[in-house]
């Protein structure tokens, strides 16, 4: 099970990414439904810089997570490695506002308010 760490990050690089669509897509926000929880919210009060900004701050926490684990433990890694590369996609997604390709529950998200992504399958 990968960790509580790469879970929270993974968690909040979603929540940053439909923050940063929803901010750059107001008329999505009627659409976004269960997607626009607390979280999102709580960052869509914030400035795209500084969604920008939180994400390269996670992306730097990510790649740290990512070579710490890959020195200390690297079954850690095998069974986190797909929770880590949606989330490094969900925040260069903040950080560019480009939604073009996205993975997992990002794709979800866009998908469910209309919006055609390429799909990447990171299995």
């Amino acid at each position: 099970m990968p960790s509580s760490e790469l879970q929270g990050q993974f968690a909040a690089s979603l929540s940053l990414a439909v923050a940063r669509y929803l901010k750059d897509h107001p008329a999505a926000v009627p659409e976004a439904g269960v997607w626009l929880d607390g979280d999102v919210e709580g960052w869509m009060a914030q400035s795209v810089e500084a969604l920008a900004e939180e994400a390269t701050e996670r992306l730097d926490a990510l790649e740290a997570w990512k070579e710490r684990v890959n020195d200390e433990d690297t079954a850690a890694w095998e069974t986190g490695r797909v929770d880590y590369l949606q989330a490094q996609l969900n925040l260069q997604s903040t950080r560019s506002g480009s939604f073009a390709t996205a993975s997992g529950s990002l794709a979800d998200f866009l998908t469910s308010v209309g919006e055609e992504v390429a799909v990447l399958d990171e299995h």
